[in-house]
């Protein structure tokens, strides 16, 4: 991961988030595989949107905040 590209994504920001934010995050891995996210927001919420999705967990990780 060092050289990957580190990315902070509000997750629950905007409509349908974290839905959203989730999708524009795996089409962003399947173009470009060098970046890592870190996800802000309620951890509960986006680990079952990312739950069924092995891309975004390898590339991810959540920041649990309010």
């Amino acid at each position: 991961m060092n050289n990957k590209i580190k990315i902070a994504v509000d997750a629950m920001g905007g409509e349908n988030a974290p839905l959203k934010i989730i999708k524009g995050i795996e089409t962003s891995l399947k173009k470009n595989k060098e970046n890592y996210f870190y996800l802000f927001g309620n951890k509960d919420l986006i680990e079952k949107e990312i739950m069924n999705s092995n891309l975004i967990k390898e590339n991810s990780e959540i920041i649990h905040c309010k």
